[in-house]
């Protein structure tokens, strides 16, 4: 899973959160929304894995992309804190592991995933990481941000694809027969002859950022998280995926 986004008022938040200030937080009605939603996949996803793969921007950290707009609160414990007291009831007793996300996601002093997933007891790998599955004999490579693509999103994770082949052939990397990204908001799956790539979709809703108007269309999030199964005779996904909530992109409902 990935992209949670916690601390952004576009992202899911439970209910009456406290501020450090002794106030408290009320969450708007998306943000409710999502967290309902949230809270049903965890319950699926922890009733059915063994493991849980933290893919970047658990938390919306300082926001500098957006000048630190639409924060729940500008502190960056609280944004932690609230993302471990979601995780931990459904994480606890499986193996968790993550990446590191955007940087302006984060804070400049420190990892707010580092922060998250070792507090969930689990091992963070930094940016990027290249694991050996031991029980199913495959390697996967993960790290937030990779393809995209500005029309066909399947392209970008293709030209991942092809490179990785290139750099096998090379002697440069080791054969990979799983790539996990996050990054785009939307779930994209992409197999070939040896290998699957999947993107994963996210829990935060559209917010308004002016590089997102520019194709209003693509850049409507996926709700969601994906199941992964990996055994020695093959790769299986599903992802389960929830209605979009709009809370800053909502229909104004007035006559002009």
């Amino acid at each position: 899973m990935c992209d949670t986004h916690f601390g952004s008022r576009g992202g899911p938040c439970p209910p009456e959160w406290p501020n450090p200030d002794g106030s408290s937080y009320v969450p708007n009605d998306g943000q409710s929304t999502l967290y309902t939603y949230l809270q049903d996949y965890l319950e699926y996803a922890r009733a059915t894995c063994d493991t849980f793969l933290l893919v970047g921007d658990i938390c919306q950290g300082n926001n500098r992309k957006e000048f630190g707009r639409m924060l729940t609160a500008p502190e960056l414990e609280s944004q932690v804190d609230m993302a471990i007291a979601t995780l931990r009831p459904y994480t606890r007793g499986k193996r968790v592991y993550g990446v590191s996300g955007s940087r302006y996601h984060n804070s400049l002093e420190m990892s707010l995933d580092r922060m998250v997933i070792e507090q969930l007891g689990g091992e963070f790998y930094g940016v990027e990481a290249i694991v050996h599955l031991q029980g199913a004999d495959k390697v996967m490579y993960t790290a937030h941000k990779m393809g995209g693509g500005l029309l066909y999103a399947a392209g970008g994770l293709d030209k991942v694809s092809i490179w990785m082949d290139v750099a096998e052939a090379q002697g440069s990397m080791p054969h990979i027969d799983l790539v996990v990204c996050a990054h785009y908001h939307f779930y994209v799956e992409v197999r070939t002859k040896c290998r699957v790539l999947v993107q994963a979709p996210c829990w935060q809703a559209r917010t308004p950022w002016e590089v997102l108007s520019i194709n209003p269309g693509k850049t409507q999030p996926m709700i969601g998280g994906i199941i992964i199964e990996v055994t020695p005779i093959g790769i299986s996904m599903e992802h389960r995926t929830y209605d979009l909530p709009h809370i800053y992109d909502r229909l104004v409902m007035e006559g002009l």
